[in-house]
Formats: structure tokens, C-alpha cells, sequence
């Protein structure tokens, strides 16, 4: 295998104690100090943030560094040569997390990028980044809500500009949402509302009424909400007022025949404002034999 790496990268040295620590990083310094076998030794490197990738009108050839196969260095590390580090990057919050399934987590919108996350003591933030000036400014929507990742709010704009937050609990009675006050402003916002659109007479089971996973999406004029809900099935409600009323939700997806612990999970997403599309997996990866993906 032959690997290739521009000559000019210099790449961020972490702290001395994770280099030594982390099993990548100490595969790295062997390369660069020549103690793999097919790679040449690398020049020592000064740290700074800049990317390869970001090298501009920069047109200097490839150097070979690895010329031969076998204990060579692998496309995945050479990667990591090049990659840009994290800490290059701006910083919304040293305190926040999300879990991949409600959303939009983060939107960009008249140059600010919009994200929401759940802190460690379970508050739902939602914050602004400025592109121009780099100012970060966020809000608490809900103190002290639920310390789990699952809680993270889904955000989706208004044709006026304001943003409407979406979220709960792992676990949750009802959804809550949040309208901002003014276009992109995230420091007030209007009080929250309680949805409970889960239809009691689609319910087959005790205790089966419980909520997560917001996932909005626009069409038009109209506003479509996938959210984990009735039997633990993804389930649908329109809004034609921007968010201000609901329909009342139905099941959108159940496999026939399936075990009532069937959980499948959804994915939704619009591309040009009139057609919404999904992803759904057959349920959890731990229950499933065979988890396909639709």
C-alpha cells in the first residue's frame, strides 16, 4: 500500500499524557520517528491548527511517506495525519450533549448556526453562533429537565425566522416546545407549552404512552412531527399555524406481527420544502435479529 500525505502538514500535538495513553497517538509518533517498518521518518512538527485540507492556493507535491505494505501505515491513520483537530474548531459549550435520533440538532440560518444540547445537570440549551464576529450566545430552555443525552431539543426555523424547539425526557408524558421571540435572537423566548399528541385509543398496552425523539419537518406551509410515542411506534401530527395547534398524532409505522418491545427507530428530512423523507429501521439493534433499514 502506498499512502501519500502533503509535505507541509504540521500537526497538533495533544498533551503529553494522552499521547502517551492513547494507542493512535503512539502508533503516530512511532511513524514520524521511523519505528514502523515501510515508513519513512517524518521531520518533528510544530503544533498549529491549520488543515491540509484548508492549504489554499498551496500546490507543493505529495510526499511519500509510507512506500510499501504490510506493517505500513493504513489509509485510516493516515488520515489522522491529516485531519484537522477538534480544538481548532469554535467551542459552543465544554458542557453539552446530543444522541443522533431528535432532530435537526443544529441549523444555519441568515449567518448564524443554531444548535441545542442537554448539559450534565439535565438543562436544554439552545445557542447561536455568530459567522461573523464568532459570538456565541445561548438560553436555557428548561432547567434541570433530564440528564440524558436523549433530551437534546430538535430545532427547526419559522418562515419569519424564529425557531421553534422541540423536546422532553428519555421517557416523557408530553413534548414541549418553545417558540424564540424574534428572528435569530436565542436569549427569550416564549413560554412552554405542553403537546400531548399521543392518540389514546391507538394504545395497546399499559404504560405504552410515553414520548421522545421530536423530529420536525416543513412542507410548504405545513409543519410535520415524527416523534417517538404510542406502543413505542414513531408517530405523525400536522401543524398548518407555524406550531400554534396540532393534529391529534396517529402511529405512522408497525410492523405487523411484531413483539409489543418493538421499537423502530425514524429519521425525517427536507430537502426543497415540499417532500419529506424518512429513514426507519426495522427496531433496536439489541432486539433484532435482523435490523434492516428503510
Amino acid at each position: 500500500m502506498t499512502v501519500f500525505v502533503d509535505s507541509d502538514i504540521r500537526m497538533y500535538e495533544a498533551g503529553r499524557e494522552h499521547r502517551h495513553r492513547d494507542p493512535a497517538h503512539r502508533f503516530l509518533e512511532q511513524v514520524r520517528y521511523g519505528a514502523v517498518d515501510g515508513c519513512r521518518p517524518l521531520r518533528r512538527l510544530e503544533p498549529r491548527f491549520e488543515s491540509p485540507f484548508l492549504a489554499g492556493d498551496d500546490k507543493r507535491p505529495l510526499r511519500r511517506i509510507c512506500r510499501k505494505g504490510g506493517s505500513g501505515m493504513t489509509p485510516f491513520l493516515a488520515l489522522l495525519l491529516l485531519a484537522q483537530p477538534a480544538e481548532s474548531f469554535r467551542r459552543f459549550t465544554h458542557d453539552g450533549a446530543w444522541c443522533w435520533i431528535a432532530d435537526p440538532r443544529a441549523l444555519a440560518q441568515d449567518g448564524r448556526t443554531f444548535a441545542g444540547w442537554v448539559t450534565g445537570h439535565g438543562d436544554v440549551v439552545v445557542a447561536s453562533l455568530d459567522h461573523g464576529t464568532g459570538e456565541v450566545r445561548s438560553h436555557v430552555l428548561h432547567g434541570r429537565l433530564d440528564p440524558d443525552d436523549h433530551a437534546n431539543p430538535a430545532l427547526i426555523a419559522q418562515p419569519d425566522g424564529r425557531l421553534l424547539a422541540l423536546y422532553s425526557k428519555h421517557a416523557d408524558r408530553v413534548l414541549r416546545a418553545r417558540m424564540s421571540a424574534r428572528p435569530g435572537d436565542v436569549t427569550e423566548w416564549e413560554p412552554e407549552r405542553e403537546l400531548r399528541l399521543n392518540d389514546p385509543a391507538e394504545r395497546k398496552f399499559r404504560h405504552y404512552d410515553l414520548v421522545c425523539y421530536p423530529n420536525p419537518s416543513r412542507a410548504g406551509d405545513v409543519l410535520a412531527l415524527f416523534w417517538r410515542g404510542t406502543n413505542w411506534k414513531p408517530c405523525l401530527s400536522f401543524s398548518r399555524d407555524g406550531g400554534a395547534t396540532w393534529s391529534l398524532g396517529r402511529v405512522a409505522f408497525s410492523e405487523p406481527g411484531a413483539p409489543r418491545t418493538n421499537r423502530p427507530y425514524l429519521k425525517s428530512a427536507c430537502d426543497d420544502g415540499r417532500r419529506i423523507h424518512l429513514v426507519l429501521s426495522t427496531g433496536h439493534p439489541r432486539d433484532e435479529k435482523r435490523n434492516s433499514v428503510f
